[in-house]
C-alpha cells in the first residue's frame, strides 16, 4: 500500500495556527510526510522556517489564489497520493495515521446524521432552496461530514465532478452563487453523496476530530500530551478566527503546541512572546472586545 501523506490546506491569516497544527503532527509522527496546499489570496507568507523544522514540503498548485476553495485541489487536480486532508485550525491529540494507514476505502470521513438536518445543511452545508433549484439531483445520503479533515485513498474523483459546480481559475468561484456552504465543504459532500448513492465509491466512517467548544477540549488534561497518552482525535476549532488564541475554547491544547513550535528555535521564548504581541497590536480593536467581554461576563453570567 502507498505512503501517506498529510496535507494542510492554509493562508496567511491562518498562519499562527498553522505552527500549532505542524507541532502536533510532529508531536506524534516524525517520519510521516507533512505537505501544504498554500492560498496567498489573503497575501504572501513565509514558511521556510517551518519547512526546516519540522520537514514539511509545499504543494505544487496550478493556480495560487483559491482561498477556502484550494483544498479542492487534490479532488480537481487528482494527486496520486494517499492523502489525509486537512485544515490548519486544528491540532492532533495523538498519531491519526494509525487510524487510517489499513484503510482499503476510497475515503474516510467523520460522518454524522444531525438530529435537525435542514437546519445543519443550511447552516454549515448547502443552501437547500437554491440547492435544489440548480442541482436537483441531490439526496440526502445518510451523513453529512465536515471537510476539516478527509482521508482520500484514490483517484475516485475527476475535473468532470466539478466541471457544472465550480469554475476552476484563478479566484476560482462556484458557477451558481449563493447555494453551497463554507467553500470546500458544500462541494464535497454535494458530490460525494452522489458518489455514495450510484455506489460509484466506498466510505469508512472514522471519528477523526472534535469540537474545540465541546467540553472534552476545553477539559483536555494536558498531562495525557505530556505522558504521551494518545487520544486518536483531532481537535479543530470550527468558525471564523479572529487572529487571537488568547480567547478561543481549549485554548491551552493550542498553547502547548505553539510552545512546542518555538521550542525548536533559538530564544523561541521570546519570539513567541514577539508574534503574540504583534498579533495583539494587529488585532486590537478585537482583542479589545473580546477582553471586555470576558471581564463582563465575569461579574453578569451568562444566561444559559
Amino acid at each position: 500500500m502507498d505512503e501517506l501523506k498529510v496535507y494542510i490546506g492554509c493562508c496567511k491569516t491562518d498562519f499562527y495556527l498553522l505552527k500549532s497544527c505542524v507541532a502536533s503532527i510532529r508531536y506524534w509522527n516524525k517520519t510521516v510526510r507533512v505537505s501544504l496546499l498554500k492560498d496567498f489570496s489573503q497575501g504572501d507568507f513565509d514558511t521556510a522556517e517551518l519547512e526546516r523544522l519540522f520537514n514539511v514540503t509545499v504543494v505544487e498548485t496550478r493556480y495560487k489564489k483559491l482561498g477556502g476553495y484550494m483544498k479542492l485541489q487534490p479532488y480537481i487536480e487528482r494527486t496520486a497520493e494517499r492523502i489525509f486532508l486537512q485544515d490548519a485550525d486544528m491540532v492532533w491529540l495523538g498519531d491519526i495515521t494509525t487510524m487510517i494507514k489499513d484503510c482499503d476505502k476510497d475515503i474516510a470521513v467523520h460522518a454524522y446524521n444531525p438530529p435537525m438536518l435542514d437546519e445543519e445543511l443550511n447552516k454549515w452545508y448547502f443552501n437547500k432552496s437554491n440547492l435544489h433549484l440548480y442541482y436537483p439531483d441531490y439526496k440526502y445520503p445518510g451523513f453529512v461530514f465536515n471537510c476539516g479533515s478527509i482521508f482520500l485513498n484514490k483517484r475516485i474523483f475527476s475535473p468532470d465532478d466539478f466541471t457544472e459546480i465550480i469554475a476552476w481559475r484563478e479566484g476560482a468561484r462556484p458557477i451558481h452563487a449563493g447555494i453551497f456552504l463554507c467553500e470546500d465543504q458544500g462541494i464535497i459532500n454535494y458530490i460525494v453523496a452522489k458518489k455514495y448513492l450510484a455506489r460509484e465509491i466506498t466510505i469508512a466512517e472514522v471519528p477523526f476530530q472534535i469540537d474545540a467548544a465541546d467540553v472534552a477540549a476545553a477539559n483536555y488534561d494536558l498531562n495525557k500530551i505530556k505522558r504521551k497518552e494518545e487520544q486518536k482525535v483531532i481537535v479543530h476549532w470550527l468558525g471564523k478566527k479572529i487572529g487571537l488564541n488568547s480567547f478561543y475554547s481549549a485554548r491551552h491544547i493550542l498553547r502547548f503546541y505553539e510552545r512546542n513550535y518555538y521550542s525548536y528555535l533559538k530564544n523561541g521564548n521570546q519570539k513567541m512572546i514577539g508574534d503574540r504581541l504583534k498579533r495583539t497590536l494587529k488585532y486590537f480593536d478585537r482583542f479589545a472586545y473580546e477582553l471586555s467581554k470576558k471581564i463582563l461576563y465575569t461579574f453578569i453570567p451568562r444566561k444559559k
